[in-house]
């Protein structure tokens, strides 16, 4: 399993990509752009396919989570661009920064145990301490307002359960 590392690294920074990817894509749709969501995932999947015929034989599994997360990137940034035609967006990147840090932290914590003792027991161990210390973390690096939201998110969520 443990080869298996640097591959998850790729694709949990690539996740991180992707959300903004999701949230962009769905906002250019959602104001009646379908063509230029599909120009953005054609390219997406000429970069994929393309890349991964590139580097499959050279990188193996990892070259093919590079390239996914090279074309994810690229769709994230496509993406950007296209909405800010349509709508005025704004990212404060200084709380991107701070949480993507956090993320980074805690990905160490929860990771650099797993590979040098790997075990049940510090899979446990390290993924709680690694989420006890990212809310504790986080509640320090967003507004007052992102707060508020989050904790209406989780009431609407709790409330299913």
């Amino acid at each position: 399993y443990l080869s298996g590392i640097p591959v998850l690294i790729i694709l949990t920074i690539s996740t991180i990509f992707s959300s903004f990817y999701s949230l962009f894509m769905t906002t250019v749709f959602s104001l009646g752009r379908p063509i230029e969501t599909t120009k953005i995932e054609l390219v997406k999947s000429i970069i994929n396919i393309g890349g991964c015929l590139l580097v499959i034989k050279l990188l193996g599994i990892s070259g093919i989570a590079i390239i996914g997360l090279i074309s994810t990137i690229a769709g994230l940034f496509m993406g950007y661009f296209i909405l800010r035609k349509f709508i005025f967006t704004k990212i404060d990147l200084e709380i991107f920064k701070k949480v993507l840090l956090i993320s980074i932290f805690c990905g160490i914590i929860i990771g650099v145990p797993q590979f040098l003792f790997y075990s049940l027991k510090t899979v446990i161990v390290s993924t709680l301490i690694g989420i006890i210390i990212f809310i504790f973390t986080i509640k320090n690096a967003i507004s007052a307002d992102d707060k508020e939201l989050l904790k209406s998110i989780i009431k609407r969520i709790w409330k299913k359960f």
